[in-house]
Parts: C-alpha cells; structure tokens; sequence
C-alpha cells in the first residue's frame, strides 16, 4: 500500500478567522465558510476558548437549553488551554465537521448544526480524531471522480467481503444510489455519506470509507509500526479509583504497541488493593484484537481458549483471583471492546452492565481507492454465520440505559461487600 502526504490550502472561497496551526501550534490562519453555518461556527469556538456565551446568544443557545452542555463544552476547553480549529472537513447549509486540537490534548473533530430559519441549534459534539491534512479535491470532487471511488468500492465488496453473496449485495445496492453522490464536490462530505449508507444497507457498522485527510487514522489503526510525530493515536486507559475503594478503568480504543501494553500493566500496581473492578467501554470504538487478548490475560484466573483456537495464558491478574469485574457497556462499544465483554460473558471473568453493543463483529482490512481514498472491509470472521455478536450486539448481563450503569454497578459493589 503506498501513502502520500499532502499540504494544500483551502480555496478562497472561505472567511479567514486566526487560528493555531495543527502541527507547530504557531499562529496561522484557518478559514470557515462564509455562509451562516460558518459563522456560527466561528463564533462556537470563540465562546468555548473565551468561556463566554454571548457569541452563541444570537443563535438559539438559551432558547434551546443548550447552555448547560455548552457550558461543559467550555470546562474541555478550559481544561485543555483553548481548542484551535485548523481545518474545515465538510459542511452544508445546516451541519459542518471541522477538525481541531486541544492545546493540551489530542485531536478532536466538531461536529456542529445549526437550523437558520429556525434560528435553532440542534447538535453540538466534540469526538476524539486524528491529525488531518488537506488534499487537493477536498473541495473539488467531479461526477468522473465520485464514479470512480462508488465503482472502485464496489468491486472490493464482491471481491473481498467475508461472505461473497452478501458483498455483492451491498456493492449492488450502493452502485443502485450512485446518482445521489455525483453532485457531492466535497470528499470529506462523500466518505461520510458512502459509510452511513454503507452501513444502512449492510448492517456492517465496520464498513467505512475514510478520505485522505484522514490518513493518519488509516496508519494509526492499520500499521501499528509507523512511529512518526504525525500519526496520533491517543488511547486508551484512564485510571482512577473512585469512592469506596472501587478502581475505574476507562478504554476507549485498544492499540496493539507498547505504550497501551504498558498501561494495562501499570494497573496492576493502580488497582491492586481496589475492592473491585469496574471496565468502562461505553465510549470504546474497538481497536486491535491482540490489545484485547492482552487486557483478558490479566482478568483471568486460568488459561482460556478463544473461538479461533488463541490461547490465552493468566498473567498476575488485576482481578486478585477474588475480587469482582464489571465491564459497562453501550451501544457504541464497537468491535475489540464487544469482543472484551463477549468473552467475559462466555468465560464468566466479569459481569457486563449496560445496553446491548453496536454489532461490529468482522475482522477488517484496508484497501486503496481511487484519489486516495480508503475503504475498511469485513474480510474475514472468527465465528461462524450467525455466531459471535456481528449484527445483533453482545446483550449485558444486566441491560440498563448506559448512562445509568455504573451508578448501578458501584452501588451492587457496595451492598455486595
């Protein structure tokens, strides 16, 4: 697979607002559009890095109860030194995605809209991400182009889908829809689209189509070995212990290199008079395989055997052999983290609390598309068809609404010891 790196400025079709440059954190200048979702966005970031609402007042924030959740949106910011704005991904009248750096943090993408006529806001959202680059059609898509890519993924679906009959499925019926994506000029905008249909039709929530902007995602999650500057992949493991001796783990990716090993280990000194363990994936978007057998290996009492035939060996595990697990879990704990609470329900190492997971249950791939675009594939399955949790979610132990899991969890903790 061959990667290029490219630096274009935007057009100048855009307003110019000063911003710090993503990758020297020197001033720079970044442009929004110059429509009215432009500059809401612009006066959006204004208010999260000054901590002032009045910028958005125009908008719709009190009117829409906004302001509470705004309000924690500027305690990130403030927490991070101010969120720099470096490059517009997409927009349309009422949504636009522009990727940003935390001054102290990594790399987000916020995702904004807005409804003019309405004078009302609707979405607000800040997501971890990675670096991003321009490119030269990131604004300059034609039909040829947009042809090419549909026709391109097509023919990796029916080549290399894990089941060959279901890939021609998707690929007929994403090439059914290919009128509605030749006027899509914007690539960050058609990558976005082409997933969520993806999607609609498969039932597949690992099939995505990432832009080149996003190359570093590409290399971050498929060759683990690259370790340049540029490629951000922020993991991973948040500890903490909370009220009543309970230690806390957060992961929200799993990365099969050595700085994730070495904070699954580290928790063995973190937590190892915890009276009991609690695993947040709520917000997990998978990761590596190899990640998760790492993190098992530490919540077992003895050796276990996966579906594919992995052995998995006990380490000096953080359980104690004694103490109790529990793993929280939503629908958006995606692929690696469904597999950690997979395997805990079937091997009985930890209880799972939540709602049911996304149903990410493929092995993927990556293939090159025309104009640097990439395309995530389902090429292969540890399970056999209708095994394993691809399509249906990993169901908890305990279904409660995500937001109330680990309240759930600490207080079953607590009357249990």
């Amino acid at each position: 697979m061959t990667y290029r790196l490219y630096l274009f400025y935007l057009s100048a079709i855009f307003s110019i607002c000063s911003c710090a440059n993503s990758q020297n954190d020197a001033k720079a200048q970044m442009s929004f559009p110059g429509t009215e979702i432009g500059r809401f966005a612009a006066a959006w970031f204004e208010s999260v890095n000054s901590g002032e609402t009045g910028t958005l007042e125009d908008y719709g924030i009190l009117k829409d109860g906004w302001d509470a959740y705004h309000a924690s949106m500027i305690a990130l910011a403030q927490k991070n030194e101010g969120i720099t704005p470096y490059l517009v991904s997409y927009f349309t009248d009422q949504t636009i995605e522009i990727y940003a750096k935390e001054n102290l943090g990594g790399y987000v993408r916020v995702v904004l809209s807005y409804d003019a006529d309405q004078n009302s806001i609707y979405a607000m959202s800040i997501k971890k991400s990675f670096e991003a680059k321009d490119y030269p059609l990131q604004y300059g898509l034609e039909e040829k182009h947009v042809i090419a890519l549909v026709e391109k993924i097509a023919e990796e679906l029916k080549s290399n889908y894990v089941y060959k009959n279901d890939g021609k499925k998707i690929a007929d019926g994403l090439l059914a829809r290919i009128d509605t994506y030749k006027k899509i000029a914007q690539g960050d905008l058609l990558a976005r689209t082409l997933t969520k249909d993806l999607v609609a039709i498969s039932n597949d929530k690992h099939l995505q189509v990432i832009p080149p902007s996003l190359e570093s995602e590409v290399i971050a999650r498929f060759i683990g070995e690259d370790d340049s500057e540029d490629v951000t992949d922020e993991p991973s493991v948040e500890i903490n212990m909370l009220d009543s001796n309970i230690g806390y783990l957060k992961m929200d990716r799993f990365t099969d290199n050595a700085f994730f090993e070495d904070q699954v280990a580290e928790t063995q000194n973190s937590l190892k008079d915890a009276k009991a363990i609690v695993i947040d994936l709520r917000q997990s978007g998978g990761g590596d395989g190899k990640a998760v057998s790492n993190m098992i290996a530490y919540l077992i009492n003895d050796k276990i055997v996966l579906k594919d035939g992995q052995k998995i060996p006990a380490k000096n595990s953080v359980a104690n052999r004694e103490r109790p697990i529990y793993i929280l879990t939503s629908d958006s704990s995606k692929s690696a983290a469904e597999a950690l609470a997979y395997y805990a329900i079937t091997f009985g190492f930890a209880k799972v609390v939540g709602e049911p997971t996304a149903g990410a249950g493929y092995l993927v791939d990556v293939f090159e598309l025309p104009h640097s675009f990439f395309l995530v594939n389902s090429t292969r399955t540890s399970f056999d068809k209708g095994e394993g949790w691809q399509g249906k979610g990993v169901i908890p132990d305990i279904v409660v609404k995500a937001s109330e899991a680990l309240d759930i969890v600490i207080n079953e903790i607590n009357k249990n010891r």
